[in-house]
């Protein structure tokens, strides 16, 4: 396999676990926080799934959580087809929004390359660092960054109801199209331009996506190479619960300091 396609495929993973944890939510601008305490990032075995939810014939909008995601994503290009899995958990509140997580590439003959970040929203910016196969990379961007998994499309129709996790919500066919601009955004690490459209079906509870499946599809140049380049994405939310102020405030930190480290 080309070192570029590798390349492209670990940054398309590291990507998606950048962008997979906010479908366009804005922090609030937040007090000053207190001085973090330590705290482990890992998530439980099994977060709590006792905090009280309704369950009513529609979902009041939920404000305030912490969400755990499943997800397989299959990458497709040309004739190789490789598939991803692993985990997201993604806090919105009061201070502001973090999320973090670990997906699995198999890449043979190399085999399992593993992507890792942390992310954490400030104000009107988010920190992040992820990581690939050993390098880490930071960067900063505006808090009101779109996800790759939750683009907004230029349509979007209701398809009728659905249920997760007890939670009674609406489901949502979501059509739209990739930029170049935004490709450049997702890939930045690489010399890569090109275009996407998407097809997203979401069930959505109190403005929550619980579940996601989509089709993707991107044709971009890179280093004078024509791809297409086809993901399917399955993402579920195992568990939900309260929304964890000690994990921001650490998470907040850790990323922050990444990017004095590489500055």
């Amino acid at each position: 396999m080309k070192k570029g396609v590798i390349a492209l495929l670990i940054l398309i993973a590291g990507a998606l676990a950048y962008f997979v944890i906010t479908a366009g939510n804005q922090a609030q601008p937040p007090p000053p926080p207190p001085t973090p305490s330590p705290a482990e990032t890992k998530p439980p075995a099994v977060l709590n799934t006792s905090t009280a939810m309704p369950t009513a014939a529609e979902t009041p909008a939920i404000k305030s959580y912490e969400i755990n995601y499943s997800h397989v994503i299959t990458v497709y290009i040309g004739d190789i087809a490789l598939k991803m899995s692993g985990w997201t958990v993604e806090g919105v509140g009061e201070y502001g929004n973090y999320s973090f997580g670990k997906l699995v590439l198999n890449i043979p003959p190399q085999g399992p390359v593993e992507i890792t970040y942390k992310a954490a929203t400030e104000g009107r910016t988010v920190y992040v660092v992820t990581c690939a196969s050993g390098q880490c990379q930071a960067g900063a961007g505006p808090a009101n960054y779109t996800s790759f998994l939750n683009l907004k499309g230029d349509s979007r129709a209701e398809k009728g109801s659905c249920s997760h996790l007890g939670l009674a919500g609406r489901l949502y066919e979501e059509r739209g199209r990739i930029s170049p601009e935004t490709l450049s955004q997702i890939l930045s690490d690489l010399s890569v331009n090109g275009t996407g459209v998407f097809t997203a079906v979401v069930c959505e509870a109190g403005g929550v996506p619980l579940t996601t499946s989509a089709n993707v599809y991107l044709n971009v140049t890179l280093y004078g190479q024509v791809l297409t380049i086809k993901l399917i994405v399955d993402s579920s939310a195992v568990s939900i619960s309260a929304y964890n102020s000690t994990r921001y405030k650490l998470l907040l930190t850790e990323a922050k300091a990444a990017q004095r480290a590489s500055a």
